[in-house]
């Protein structure tokens, strides 16, 4: 009968990768031999330095799948945000051309929506602004509550009347069509000359203007609004030489200009409200306008108030006293006739 002794497990000396088990055989009475096995590890090591790598590989392309989507997500939430930020900025600029774009319905395109809105109230805003003095947005923007209450303050203020003369009968002979191009270019360049100077047009009253300059301390509005009306009459001389029409060179316009306190604010009802200036010194000015069809030079007539603040910028010529309807006591007017520098 054979008796095996326990099992010996060792690696062999100088073989690489190999697993020996030895074991005993015996008789029952002697040591007959050992029997001895190895096995080698090198496909086991093989298999698992495969698999390792196969791990390996797996985890970094789930890892840069990951960052990739990670990346997509960032970008597709932050890329909006950076968009909005720069139409705010073109905004903030006066740049209000570009809508936001909206996809989708997430915070970020709840926001873009947002955006858009603005846009679309403060292109309303800047519409209306076309039809609002800037006396009554200066008052309606210092009341946050929004409200507009009847009543007026009283100021000093130079007005200018303007006036073409023979427009009317012109607009009976032309085309609609043309009538309103002229006449829109022929506001163009006196609004620009207007604003130029620091005078806010109040009111178009068909071919006339009625145009408000501020007197506040250290103003000079009589001056400035008397530079206005120089640079409207060079501007109608221009608007005259580019025309082909001959009936546009025969116009005419004359302006009078008068200096002194008015009561400006808002007038009319609760449901129907203008900005307007009203008083004695609006009055006096437009009836010096119309005497000035009487010029001779150019049709700028000024008071007296007002050719004092002339500060010797121009020249003018004394017309005598003139009796106008209202004035108790006759009014000393003045035609402008050139700057104290001659322009060339």
């Amino acid at each position: 009968m054979l008796v095996t002794d326990d099992q010996e497990q060792r690696s062999i000396p100088g073989a690489r990768d190999v697993v020996e088990v030895a074991q005993d055989v015996r008789s029952s009475t002697k040591r007959l031999g050992v029997v001895r096995v190895g096995i080698s590890m090198k496909r086991a090591h093989e298999a698992i330095d495969r698999n390792l790598r196969d791990a390996l590989f797996a985890a970094g392309g789930c890892l840069l799948v990951a960052l990739a989507l990670a990346y997509l997500l960032a970008r597709s939430i932050s890329r909006p945000i950076v968009e909005l930020a720069e139409l705010m900025a073109r905004v903030g600029d006066g740049d209000l051309a570009r809508e936001a774009p909206v996809k989708g319905k997430s915070e970020v395109a709840a926001l873009a929506r947002s955006f858009n809105e603005m846009i679309g109230a403060l292109r309303q805003k800047r519409a209306l602004e076309k039809f609002v003095p800037k006396g009554a947005r200066r008052e309606i923007s210092g009341d946050a509550s929004g409200k507009v209450a009847l009543g007026g303050q009283r100021r000093r203020v130079a007005i200018l009347f303007s006036d073409l003369r023979g427009f009317t009968s012109l607009s009976e002979r032309l085309p609609p069509q043309e009538v309103v191009a002229m006449l829109n270019e022929y506001l163009e360049g006196m609004t620009r000359c207007i604003g130029d100077n620091g005078g806010d047009i109040n009111e178009y009253i068909g071919d006339a203007i009625l145009a408000v300059f501020p007197c506040a301390e250290g103003e000079r509005g009589a001056l400035e609004a008397v530079r206005a009306a120089w640079d409207m009459q060079k501007a109608l001389a221009a608007l005259k030489t580019r025309t082909k029409n001959e009936e546009v060179k025969k116009l005419v316009m004359g302006i009078g200009i008068h200096v002194g306190d008015v009561v400006e604010g808002n007038i009319g009802s609760f449901d129907r409200v203008k900005y307007g200036v009203v008083g004695d010194t609006v009055n006096l000015a437009a009836r010096i306008q119309d005497r000035s069809r009487e010029g001779k030079f150019t049709c700028i007539f000024v008071s007296e108030e007002v050719h004092g603040d002339l500060d010797g910028e121009f020249h003018a010529v004394s017309l005598g006293e003139f009796a106008f309807k209202g004035k108790t006591t006759p009014v000393s007017v003045w035609e402008i006739t050139e700057p104290a520098r001659i322009e060339r």
